[in-house]
């Protein structure tokens, strides 16, 4: 059964969360210690490099992704996304280095050998969290800087709308869209003019493709973005 509810802001529970926040703080900490065992047994003592970024990647990421998650205010829905998939892909790898370490400790007593495959392996599975953690941080990056300061470049493109018949059936669709919301309804003028104005100030388009954006409206209300240093609409 699902229903409405209401937040409602109370401190009367700050004693469960400082228990529930330290255990996990402990986690991250145990974890963090059996993932740098697992390197040191795992990798040769000349690569310590790779010992240092497979910690870093595995738990370093994961307590800086789930500070972001718990108490950063994000600009942009695309940032927290990378943060979230930064955060569970961490986690796992995190998890699962020591589970592994349990297994080789407890299990098998270390009596096991590591050979070269072995630690081609392991050096593959470091450098692949460590490009995924640099795409994430990239991604977070990039969306919180260009929706926080947006800027203008001193150039658009503008297509050949008489020759070019592909991109006045690909606008007529793109028009299409966004004059439907997602319950399929219908959007008036006005709204649609609206959606325009917010995308002269904000530079945040309905569709990635902001040339096409320009010739729908320009074709429905004779709108043109007259250049880079003004958010005003003139009409022709």
């Amino acid at each position: 059964m699902s229903g409405k509810f209401q937040v409602t802001t109370s401190n009367s529970n700050i004693g469960c969360f400082l228990v529930l926040a330290t255990a996990y703080l402990g986690l991250i900490g145990l974890f963090a210690w059996q993932t740098s065992e697992l390197v040191i047994f795992l990798f040769p003592d000349d690569q310590w490099l790779v010992r240092a970024l497979t910690v870093f990647s595995f738990d370093g990421c994961a307590a800086l992704w789930g500070a972001a998650e718990l108490f950063y205010k994000f600009a942009h829905p695309h940032s927290r996304s990378a943060v979230r998939w930064g955060w569970a892909i961490t986690n796992i790898l995190s998890l699962v280095a020591t589970i592994l370490y349990m297994v080789i400790q407890f299990m098998l007593r270390f009596q096991v050998t590591i050979s070269p495959t072995t630690v081609t392996i392991g050096d593959a599975i470091s450098i692949a969290a460590l490009v995924f953690n640099m795409a994430m941080f990239t991604a977070f990056v990039y969306y919180e800087v260009t929706t926080r300061w947006h800027r203008e470049d001193d150039f658009y493109l503008v297509g050949n709308d008489k020759n070019d018949k592909n991109s006045q059936s690909n606008d007529k669709k793109l028009l299409k869209t966004i004059k439907n919301d997602k319950k399929g309804r219908k959007r008036t003028d006005e709204q649609f003019y609206l959606a325009y104005e917010d995308f002269l100030v904000t530079g945040i388009s309905p569709w990635e493709d902001r040339a096409a954006y320009v010739r729908c409206v320009t074709r429905k209300f004779g709108y043109k973005d007259v250049s880079t240093q003004t958010d005003e609409l003139v009409h022709e």
